[in-house]
């Protein structure tokens, strides 16, 4: 009964806020999109207690993060690998930075999850109509973003941004591997392709229809 007439008032909610909904998920979606491309800080991480100072956070706080995750994982799960791998490689190439990790590109599950968790913050809805706004929520979610990858990929080859991706993979360093940052000890990534040039030549491996990577 609770959880139906949290669906109630979730459906209510959404009727009511359509419009407003939709406007500010665009503006604070494209603001998470901008600091996680060019690695700025968030206005939570800039407001960050000091080393030492504690601070007490609520139990629903945490509830919530830990249903935003479950979500992400879910909508992670139905991405198509090859088109995230794109997402990362060549945003990253956009900036001139090394490969985002699959959780930190600007267009992840996470960041969109992120945006829809600050709108629903701001509408101030009892934590279950929040709950229950995040579980209707996430079926759309996870049934576009591979049409939305795909999309941005071809768009971003077809203007000469890595229309090959070169592969990299988890090997024992050699003497012309070179360690790619973001990694911990013992969880290196090499990349063994050969600097310059396309994914065709220069021992580099090239994969057909489009490349690897979407």
């Amino acid at each position: 009964a609770d959880e139906q007439q949290a669906l109630l008032e979730a459906v209510s909610l959404v009727r009511t806020y359509r419009e407003q909904i939709e406007s500010r998920f665009r503006s604070v979606f494209l603001d998470i999109f901008e600091r996680r491309l060019f690695s700025r800080p968030s206005t939570a991480q800039a407001a960050a207690p000091a080393v030492g100072e504690l601070k007490l956070v609520e139990d629903s706080v945490v509830n919530g993060q830990m249903e935003v995750d479950r979500l992400v994982r879910r909508a992670r799960s139905k991405l198509d690998p090859d088109e995230v791998l794109g997402m990362r490689a060549r945003l990253a190439e956009l900036v001139e930075r090394d490969w985002f990790d699959e959780g930190r590109h600007p267009a992840s599950p996470e960041a969109i999850f992120e945006a829809l968790l600050q709108v629903l913050d701001e509408l101030a809805p009892e934590p279950s109509v929040k709950s229950a706004l995040l579980e209707a929520f996430e079926p759309y979610v996870s049934a576009n973003l591979n049409l939305v990858y795909s999309n941005v990929n071809e768009r971003l080859k077809s203007n000469r941004i890595l229309p090959y991706i070169r592969p990299r993979v988890q090997r024992v360093p050699s003497s012309g591997a070179r360690p790619v940052p973001g990694r911990g000890m013992g969880q290196e990534t090499y990349d063994v392709s050969a600097p310059g040039g396309d994914a065709g030549g220069h021992g580099g491996m090239q994969f057909g229809g489009g490349g690897f990577g979407g």
